[in-house]
């Protein structure tokens, strides 16, 4: 049954990066659709936003200043969740609202915040969420606490959004609850019209401009499996290196260990470093100074990749590898690169032989891709899984998509 009352509110406990960009596309593609979206974002979400017409905000609280100590901090984010919690609750409550959006949240300690939000769908609200990391690869205590932390953070979800198949991991106990499939958008970032050439960017970029570049964007971590990009440049003495992104956490080996390798291999001319938040406005410079892009994740990695979306608007070939999910759905089913089941050294060398060789047949396959993957579908589906109509319409292939994907 579609619901009459057409206000939404859209929860984005985000912080900046990938996240961010997601929740800015998908809530202007909401809005188009005529939806009255009321949105409790940080402060840097609302900056994104602020000449966006028809979205209405409510600040979410900025985080208490805390001690280094990793109890300390993970006290200030248990705080954080719960105020947050409350504030999205009573935000609902207030504006009589039936739909909830959570744009992205931590299962984490969730024991301890969920009660309002299972008050709220206890109440008839339908709360739907986006599901970016469908199994989580980091454990926070021991198991137990983690499977209930989860089943737990799921108690209150009517509807799972997930951006192709792969496993879902919901906890101790598991809850059914209604799984839908919907396209990851494009990411669109400025970019200069026409683009300079790949030269003139790379000497932009303090870059030789000889050979070939492969690119691996966006946060350092260990599951990316840079070491082995590095080790590759070995068996492929024409390419070149670019990292483009800052560490993720001190968790993770940090960016000197890579440059330490590098140098051990005798590659490290031939590795070039960008370890910093790279901002909106300069993305495009390492995609177009590139010739590939690197999505090595390791087989715990079962997302969608924000890398890949970004890379639609250049149309890099790929070579790229992790768990079932959708990044080995779209790469396999685009044909936009290589898929290796196993990442190693060899098969990225390798990889680099096979890639597509004509621009007219790849550039052919990532508009197919384009099509496919288009915010307003995203949008469209959100609305059909919670229930929702759109004033601009086209509720009958929203309500095709969701029973397809039951």
């Amino acid at each position: 049954m579609v619901q009459s009352n057409n206000q939404l509110v859209y929860y984005a406990p985000v912080g900046p990066g990938g996240l961010t960009d997601y929740a800015v596309h998908q809530l202007v593609a909401l809005r188009d659709l005529g939806v009255s979206v009321v949105c409790l974002a940080p402060a840097h979400l609302m900056a994104r936003l602020s000449n966006e017409a028809g979205i209405e905000f409510v600040a979410l609280p900025e985080a208490d200043r805390v001690g280094s100590s990793r109890i300390a901090r993970a006290i200030a984010s248990l705080r954080r969740q719960r105020r947050w919690a409350k504030l999205l609750a009573q935000t609902v409550s207030r504006r009589g609202a039936k739909s909830v959006v959570i744009a992205a949240y931590s299962e984490y300690f969730a024991p301890f915040w969920a009660g309002p939000l299972r008050r709220l769908r206890d109440s008839g609200v339908r709360i739907g969420t986006v599901v970016h990391d469908p199994v989580r690869d980091f454990v926070v205590g021991p198991r137990w606490w983690h499977e209930r932390s989860i089943s737990v953070a799921y108690s209150f979800v009517d509807v799972a959004f997930v951006h192709g198949p792969g496993p879902i991991d919901r906890g101790t106990p598991r809850r059914e609850i209604k799984i839908v499939e919907i396209p990851h958008g494009l990411y669109q970032f400025p970019a200069p019209d026409p683009l300079p050439s790949q030269d003139e960017v790379r000497s932009n970029l303090g870059l030789p401009t000889d050979g070939k570049y492969l690119l691996s964007f966006g946060h350092v971590r260990d599951g990316k499996n840079l070491d082995l990009a590095i080790q590759a440049l070995i068996e492929a003495p024409d390419w070149r290196l670019i990292v483009a992104g800052r560490e993720q956490s001190s968790g993770q080996r940090p960016v000197s260990w890579y440059q330490d390798m590098a140098r051990q291999l005798g590659v490290h001319q031939r590795c070039h470093w960008f370890h910093e938040f790279i901002e909106t406005d300069g993305i495009w410079k390492f995609f177009t100074a590139s010739d590939v892009a690197l999505l090595l994740y390791s087989a715990d990695f079962h997302s969608a990749s924000g890398v890949l979306s970004a890379n639609a608007q250049f149309g890099l070939p790929v070579i790229a590898s992790g768990g079932e999910g959708p990044l080995c759905q779209d790469v396999n089913e685009y044909a936009i690169g290589r898929w290796l089941g196993r990442p190693s050294a060899t098969g990225v060398a390798d990889a680099l032989a096979a890639l597509p060789q004509s621009i007219d047949e790849l550039s052919a396959r990532w508009r197919r891709y384009c099509v496919d993957h288009t915010w307003s579908q995203n949008a469209q589906l959100v609305l059909a899984g919670l229930n929702m109509s759109s004033a601009s319409g086209s509720r009958r292939l929203a309500e095709r998509s969701i029973a397809a994907s039951n």
